[in-house]
């Protein structure tokens, strides 16, 4: 299933992408409060996830009226996990690119909830510098979760995948030795445009991960050429912290850097980025000055 959450008239609601259009997931259960809260779905997904697989089902074929589908009216899929992972330097590639050298553990960073953006919002270019660079990734949402998962048991405890852009604001990543205010501008990070459950992408080492600026391709590459797999970042970042149902983990992102690049390309006002990861999904938003 493809889900993902709607900006609706009485707020957010769940919904699940059939065909051309949405079954609205908030009025299917009932008008549960777990229809407006996918992270909460995700955790009851053994109570709710077969009754609502049947009714995209009959939806599809035309038992079920649907909604309009509006991917403008989308918030970011999970709009407030608990915590988002995110892992630097993880593609051979990129980790070339910058002449750095091949890190011996996954590098790990926190981005906050309040930079999530949807998957056709605009991204907000922080007046205080130019220097603001694209990074598409894979971006892993935790389902069973739990603490110390073996790497055997990792793929287990992924709900699905989703699209994320961690849009970094250099100047400020690298002014200091934590990448913290860099990574955490607000609205500097759309998400979605849903979560496509694991069942239908059950290899996250056999995507492709692309960036188109303005027209031009200035990333891609595959999940192959990630340093520490999807299985391996599970595992490691469980054993310091108990994953919950709705966590985002962003993978890295492949080559292509405006930062590495000569000359540096960096987002400017009136840009459109296109972050796309094969089988998943893709973004497209328009940068502005905040």
């Amino acid at each position: 299933m493809r889900l993902g959450t709607w900006r609706a008239e009485d707020g957010l609601r769940v919904v699940a992408q059939v065909g051309d259009g949405w079954l609205d997931v908030f009025s299917q259960i009932s008008f549960d409060p777990r229809g407006r809260d996918l992270a909460a779905l995700i955790r009851d997904w053994d109570e709710l996830g077969p009754g609502l697989q049947e009714a995209a089902a009959r939806a599809a074929s035309g038992g079920i009226a649907l909604t309009a589908a509006n991917e403008a009216a989308l918030a970011a899929p999970v709009p407030s996990p608990r915590r988002v992972l995110c892992i630097g330097h993880n593609y051979r590639a990129h980790v070339a690119e910058q002449n750095a050298e091949m890190p011996k553990a996954p590098e790990v960073f926190i981005r906050l909830a309040s930079t999530l953006r949807g998957p056709r919002d605009a991204i907000l270019l922080p007046r205080e510098t130019p220097e603001v660079d694209y990074e598409a990734e894979l971006c892993v949402v935790i389902g069973k979760g739990g603490r110390r998962i073996a790497k055997e048991d990792a793929l287990s405890a992924v709900f699905g995948w989703t699209v994320l852009n961690d849009v970094s604001v250099r100047s400020y990543q690298y002014r200091g030795q934590q990448w913290t205010p860099g990574k955490n501008f607000e609205g500097t990070a759309p998400c979605g445009p849903y979560v496509v459950t694991r069942d239908e992408v059950p290899d996250p080492q056999a995507l492709e991960v692309s960036c188109v600026v303005s027209g031009e391709e200035l990333q891609r590459g595959r999940t192959a050429d990630m340093i520490f797999d999807v299985a391996s970042i599970v595992a490691d970042l469980s054993v310091f912290t108990a994953l919950q149902p709705g966590d985002l983990i962003c993978t890295g992102t492949p080559p292509g850097v405006g930062m590495a690049r000569r000359p540096q390309r960096w987002l400017r006002p009136g840009d459109t980025v296109v972050s796309a990861v094969s089988g998943v999904g893709e973004i497209e938003n328009v940068c502005v000055v905040d």
